[in-house]
């Protein structure tokens, strides 16, 4: 069942931060949607100037890479096959 109060926390934390209005997703929300990272990471890549773009780039990249790599990820549990 959904959790009202928390869906209700949620959709206002959007809407303050300007990802939401009025249901919907603004540009800026679709831009921030766009990125293949966490939305903190997202907002910080597309407010930032072009100068420091590659190193927030790089560091949500590693961030990333290491949550999917921690032993508590799912793809931790399946065994590969050898090569040969």
């Amino acid at each position: 069942p959904l959790d009202r109060a928390s869906y209700r926390a949620a959709l206002a934390l959007l809407e303050a931060r300007g990802i939401v209005e009025q249901g919907r997703l603004t540009k800026y929300g679709a831009a921030v949607e766009a990125m293949p990272v966490d939305r903190p990471w997202a907002e910080m890549l597309v407010h930032c100037d072009d100068a420091m773009l590659p190193y927030v780039a790089v560091m949500a990249g590693i961030e990333s890479l290491h949550r999917m790599t921690r032993c508590s990820f799912m793809l931790c549990r399946f065994e590969t096959a050898p090569l040969m």
